[in-house]
């Protein structure tokens, strides 16, 4: 599954035109996020030192409903630096919490946006070993 995903996020990210040279992993156990927190934060801390002229970081929400996106979310904020922060809601994307909102623009629109969502066909539940 892990690698499965890594090749979703490498195909995605070369179609908005990033390279795989350009995209680190940090490994860590996909659903137990929330029990090593201080090694999520040691982890993203070290990934985020190794990036001169960081100014901006962009993670999961905080209020996000899957637990990993909050401890991610968790590490986000705890990192040093001046950089800014970007937060985004995976699970559920709900209008229903407040805040402020940006829309990214990507070129090709809406279409290239959920076609880049269905590249991740372990996310939409095109999973063989459910």
């Amino acid at each position: 599954m892990v690698a499965a995903r890594q090749r979703e996020s490498l195909h995605a990210l070369r179609r908005l035109g990033i390279v795989a040279g350009d995209v680190s992993f940090l490994n860590l156990p996909d659903g137990q996020l929330p029990s090593i927190p201080g090694r999520c934060y040691r982890a993203l801390r070290r990934q985020v030192a190794r990036c001169r002229d960081l100014d901006l970081i962009v993670g999961p929400a905080c209020d996000d409903d899957h637990p990993d996106h909050r401890a991610v979310a968790a590490a986000v904020a705890g990192c040093p630096g001046g950089a800014s922060r970007l937060t985004y809601r995976v699970w559920p994307p709900r209008p229903d919490r407040s805040g402020p909102a940006w829309r990214i623009a990507v070129p090709g629109g809406v279409s290239v946006k959920r076609s880049l969502i269905r590249v991740y066909r372990t996310q939409l539940g095109a999973v063989s070993d459910d």
